[in-house]
């Protein structure tokens, strides 16, 4: 399925391999992505691009998740977040947000993402066109 326009992805976790990784396999799906280890450079990233998903590592701790969810609030309305979870029970995700088993593999992490970007497109209106009396 194309995208009408990129979609434009921040992963934030712990390990810069896996960071690394979820970055290049979003990258050749098409997405714009930025990463990073820092909490502290998610407001500023946030504030300059308009960010569609923001991924949530397994390697976060509950505090960096909190720190997450505090930051991202205002953007709610505009970004989802995204939780990979390693285990079935997930304790750093809010009401709202998408986890992601971090087993499913990476097709489903760029299905689930180009899933949460389209979600937020606006739908299509059919208005009626006039037609000429014949």
């Amino acid at each position: 399925m194309a995208m009408t326009e990129s979609s434009r992805v921040l992963i934030y976790g712990n390990d810069p391999v896996l960071l690394q990784t979820r970055r290049t396999l979003l990258l050749k799906a098409g997405f714009e992505v930025w990463e990073t280890m820092d909490v502290e450079e998610i407001g500023p990233i946030l504030s300059l691009h308009d960010v569609h998903v923001i991924v949530l590592c397994h390697s976060l701790t509950e505090e960096q998740c909190k720190g997450v969810f505090e930051i991202t609030r205002p953007y709610e309305g505009r970004m989802k977040r995204l939780v990979l979870a390693a285990t079935t029970y997930c304790w750093t995700a809010e009401v709202g947000d998408e986890i992601l088993s971090i087993f499913e593999g990476p097709q489903a992490l760029i299905d689930k993402v180009r899933t949460m970007k389209e979600s937020y497109l606006p739908e299509r209106v059919s208005v009626p066109v006039a037609c000429p009396a014949v």
